[in-house]
């Protein structure tokens, strides 16, 4: 359980780093269009709720040890 709960984590934080990049990449494009918002919440919505639970479970299966 905790090599899963590891890879899991992992794979949030990747997720993330993507999400973040993507957003970064969507603020520039509105920046050239005129339409920047400074707001940088407004870029990231329903993506960071499923990461951020993504990363709870890989901790929660991290720090769990399975009963025998």
């Amino acid at each position: 359980m905790r090599k899963i709960g590891f890879i899991i984590h992992s794979i949030g934080l990747v997720a993330l780093a993507i999400m973040c990049g993507i957003a970064m990449l969507i603020m520039h494009v509105d920046s050239l269009n005129g339409e920047y918002n400074t707001n940088w919440i407004t870029y990231v919505e329903y993506e960071l709720l499923l990461i951020a639970f993504v990363m709870i479970l890989g901790i929660f299966l991290g720090f769990t040890n399975k009963k025998r």
